[in-house]
């Protein structure tokens, strides 16, 4: 059995469709020195040649189909550039549905309604205007939030206040 002709795969080494334990040496190993073992060689690496893969597929190195670059083709280093435009001014959209929900309905559906004014805007490239009715919806959230969180305060002193005051005159 030939060293060379044996794969090992999974620890069970084939040979010629037999499993048999793996062929020993019959020569003593070069002696490595171990710093060299840890770095690559000195000076420029030999080019790499293609994988000699299944035919018709390209290698690393090697064209592609259509005679199209495939990994590893030398050149020079690529750098992609990434330009963005304007950034999209905030809506407010879900401020203004949870103020329609939880504090003053009245100025929330107006707040949704300048939300989504203001995300058209922002979707026709228009973000001055996109902008101003997004501060404009933020403007109205808050004072949809102000004037639910007085409700929710002033409320229930008035009605225990009208209540106690009901209590001692009608107990007396």
């Amino acid at each position: 059995m030939d060293s060379a002709s044996a794969v090992c795969t999974e620890n069970v080494w084939l040979a010629s469709g037999k499993s048999t334990k793996p062929p020993r040496p019959s020569a003593a190993r070069p002696s490595v020195n171990p710093s060299d073992a840890a770095y690559p060689p000195k000076g420029n690496p030999p080019p790499q040649q293609g994988y000699g893969g299944q035919p018709g597929q390209p290698g690393y190195g090697q064209p592609a189909y259509g005679g199209q670059p495939g990994y590893g083709q030398p050149g020079g280093i690529g750098m992609v550039i990434v330009q963005s435009g304007p950034l999209r001014p905030s809506s407010y959209l879900a401020f203004s549905i949870v103020m329609c929900l939880f504090c003053n309905w009245v100025f929330g559906i107006i707040a949704i309604i300048l939300s989504a004014l203001s995300e058209k805007d922002a979707d026709e490239g228009n973000m001055d205007e996109a902008r101003q009715k997004g501060q404009a919806a933020l403007g109205l959230n808050i004072a949809s939030l102000v004037i639910g969180v007085l409700i929710i305060i002033i409320v229930p002193i008035i009605f225990f206040t009208v209540l106690a005051s009901t209590a001692t005159t009608y107990y007396g």
